[in-house]
């Protein structure tokens, strides 16, 4: 009735339409936070494991590399706390919530699809690392008497399995099998970044959709008052 009060209840919202987006937002969420803590956990790997480290650091790749995991990381990161705000923002039909999970999806996307992009492009057989790697490889062999850095670099790679090398004799070999070995972390971080990316698109389509249905409901609200 105009002039009559109505109590706010967000029950009023529990539509079948609202239920559903709620239902897929907080689905979406879950898988987001285990596949968020995958990838936080590949890039922690990538970066403390002291082997893969080791050999990232003595060859002088932490740029052309570890930007990328750097990136993926952080991603990881905003996704576990987007979570918290998709959830609660689904739950409780919080339309501030809802959109600061929207756009912090967005932010999301953007950096796993850049920073799964920078992995591919630097990471992996047949990429652009094959010849930042064929310089460096080279420097070593030419100063192998003389540094021990270098000589204990190349003498570790030197030792790999020879099926790394059946393509290639010498730096070219070590080039090849260098990137054999970082490829499959590399794969793996990517692939979860992307799929991540890939889910986060829909997620954010339905919080979005859930807070435009929310301020239409308070519109109403406002309408029946007068």
């Amino acid at each position: 009735m105009p002039g009559r009060s109505l109590d706010y209840r967000y029950s009023v919202l529990n539509n079948e339409n609202a239920k559903f987006l709620t239902y897929v937002i907080i689905v979406f969420n879950i898988v987001f936070a285990i596949l968020g803590s995958v990838m936080i956990a590949l890039a922690l790997y990538m970066l403390f494991e002291t082997d893969f480290r080791r050999f990232i650091v003595d060859l002088g790749m932490e740029k052309e590399y570890w930007t990328g995991v750097y990136i993926l990381l952080a991603a990881g990161i905003l996704t576990m706390l987007q979570t918290f705000f998709g959830v609660l923002g689904a739950y409780q039909k919080k339309k501030t919530m809802l959109l600061i999970f929207a756009v912090s999806s967005f932010v999301c996307i953007v950096l796993e699809i850049a920073g799964a992009t920078y992995m591919l492009k630097h990471g992996i057989s047949y990429s652009s690392i094959e010849v930042f790697l064929y310089d460096r490889f080279m420097y070593f062999i030419s100063v192998y008497d003389t540094d021990e850095q270098a000589k204990r670099t190349m003498s570790i790679i030197q030792e790999w399995p020879i099926k790394w090398y059946k393509k290639g004799y010498g730096y070219v070999g070590c080039v090849r099998g260098f990137t054999f070995y970082i490829e499959g972390m590399t794969g793996w971080i990517s692939a979860v970044a992307l799929i991540l990316a890939f889910q986060q698109v829909f997620a954010c389509i339905a919080a979005v959709i859930l807070a435009m249905v929310k301020q239409e409901f308070k519109s109403s609200t406002r309408d029946l008052r007068r």
